[in-house]
């Protein structure tokens, strides 16, 4: 239910949508991590009779049931952060300190204690981690453990070398590590992608040899599980698993869309992303793109927003091969909401998305509201209204709003059960509409002007209330919220979720990303 400037939000379609087949609890939740969960969760659910399928639910349900209390927001000045990640930091820094205070002046045990996080640091960059399995915690939050990991190993190694007195590879192993560290600052690694990405490949073999001279063989078990995860990805997925061509297409406003048949082997989950590499720009880069199509859709696509040289490049080659094919290796698919949006305990969603951070939050909602019409009532017997706000700088037809209209409308209790609202938020002349491909007269869902997320917020609480008194149930009612955009964005909405909960009414379940590696 989204804050409307101006005009009303519409109905997407008008037909109620007729029922499938059965929708399962947690039934493809495996593929947060598809190597292991495929391993451990998919191969005994195929094989091992009523067992096994009753693997997925008993164990994503026990995993969620025992992380939700530590899952809970905080309100703290360095960002967004749960309870959990608060417990964990401090562990992980305490532990360290304690343990480098414990070790100094000593030479093995100060050594084997800076083995410890350094393992730990590369075990966490594997995308394909058994952290996602355990945890639910997925590459793209790994990445801060990774670096936190990495700065504890650097100032261990510190103290183990103050201890241990002067030695050529120590000196190497540590100054490569300190390396690693520096050159991997946000500002860096943002700003100088290339150059990160080269030089840290570069000091990763500078590290692993200067570690197996200096005879630290501790670190090598981190090392080992993220070979495994590389070999994993280059050789199964991207060249013997996944198709090899997409097809290529240039639309309005600097937008490609790469798209290719599901099939049986490309499994994902809505709202999951994929790194993808085109020989044609180049063998050495992978990046990650959102997959915008939801999973019951015969064709996989993802929308590429031209931001950098890469993306330039790509869209230089959509305009040589526009609706031709193009190479292309794909690794994934990777991602996991921190919402339990598998479970089917949320009857109220509110999406907020900005730019092309549209195209995850689209796949969701479509993803939805397929799950209603297969769900024969199980999921949402009273009302199902998963509400998107999509707040955005400019528009590409394939994107929005026919890509969620695609989904049509459902009448659950005498209900709206998609309630659209689109905003431009950047002023834009009229003689540019035609290449940002802006029709407000064919556009009922677009809104000139920024939204105002307490507003919606508040609506969302009104909407939340009302159903769960509609339903006869006394417990807090839950509404999942979902925001991929601009850091500004999600800071915004993560802080009208920690408001509106502490109201008490209402519990907003957050869930937000940026894709900023």
């Amino acid at each position: 239910m989204g804050n409307r400037s101006s005009g009303d939000s519409k109905k997407v379609g008008e037909e109620p949508l007729p029922l499938e087949v059965s929708w399962e609890p947690y039934a493809d939740t495996w593929l947060e991590c598809p190597l292991w969960g495929g391993l451990f969760i998919k191969f005994p659910q195929d094989h091992f009779g009523p067992c096994g399928q009753r693997l997925p639910k008993a164990f994503f349900g026990l995993r969620w049931m025992i992380l939700s209390p530590f899952r809970i927001r905080l309100k703290l000045p360095l960002g967004e952060w749960s309870l959990g990640e608060l417990l964990m930091a401090l562990t992980v820094v305490g532990v360290s300190i304690a343990a480098g205070i414990i070790t100094f002046g000593t030479e093995e045990p100060s050594g084997n204690v800076a083995c410890v996080p350094c393992a730990l640091a590369f075990m966490l960059a594997s995308r394909n981690s058994i952290w996602t399995l355990l945890l639910g915690l997925p590459f793209e939050r790994a990445i801060w453990w990774h670096q936190l990991n990495a700065w504890m190993a650097v100032a261990l190694g510190f103290t183990h070398g103050l201890s241990a007195g002067s030695n050529a590879s120590g000196y190497v192993f540590e100054g490569g590590m300190a390396a690693l560290c520096v050159l991997a600052v946000p500002f860096i690694r943002r700003k100088f992608w290339e150059f990160f990405i080269r030089t840290h490949w570069v000091l990763f073999i500078i590290v692993v040899v200067a570690g197996a001279a200096h005879g630290a063989a501790g670190f090598g078990v981190g090392v080992v599980f993220w070979m495994a995860d590389v070999c994993c990805r280059l050789f199964y997925m991207a060249m013997y698993k996944y198709p090899k061509q997409c097809k290529i297409q240039r639309l309005p406003a600097d937008v490609i869309r790469l798209s290719f048949p599901r099939g049986s082997n490309f499994p994902y989950k809505a709202g999951q992303y994929v790194f993808i590499c085109i020989p044609d720009i180049s063998y050495l880069e992978w990046h990650p793109f959102s997959i915008s199509s939801a999973p019951h859709e015969d064709e996989v696509s993802v929308h590429v927003r031209v931001l950098g040289d890469w993306t330039a490049q790509l869209y230089a080659l959509a305009t040589r091969k526009d609706g031709g094919a193009v190479r292309a290796f794909l690794e994934g698919p990777f991602g996991a909401p921190a919402v339990d949006l598998d479970a089917g305990e949320y009857r109220h969603f509110l999406f907020v998305s900005g730019g092309i951070g549209i195209t995850p939050m689209q796949a969701i909602c479509n993803d939805l509201l397929h799950q209603f019409k297969t769900a024969e009532g199980k999921r949402l017997p009273h009302s199902f209204s998963p509400d998107l706000l999509a707040r955005t700088g400019s528009s590409s037809r394939d994107i929005w709003p026919e890509g969620i209209a695609k989904a049509p409308n459902v009448d659950a209790a005498k209900r709206d059960v998609l309630v659209a609202d689109f905003y431009l938020t950047k002023a834009r002349a009229e003689d540019r509409h035609s290449f940002a491909n802006i029709k407000p007269d064919l556009m009922p869902y677009l809104n000139f002007g920024r939204p105002v997320l307490k507003d919606i917020f508040a609506q969302m609480e009104v909407l939340a209330l009302m159903g769960e008194d509609e339903g006869g149930r006394r417990r807090k009612p839950k509404v999942a919220v979902c925001v991929c955009g601009p850091t500004p964005l999600v800071k915004d909405t993560y802080k009208g979720c920690l408001e509106r909960s502490a109201l008490g009414k209402v519990q907003f379940d957050y869930h937000g990303e940026v894709f900023e590696f």
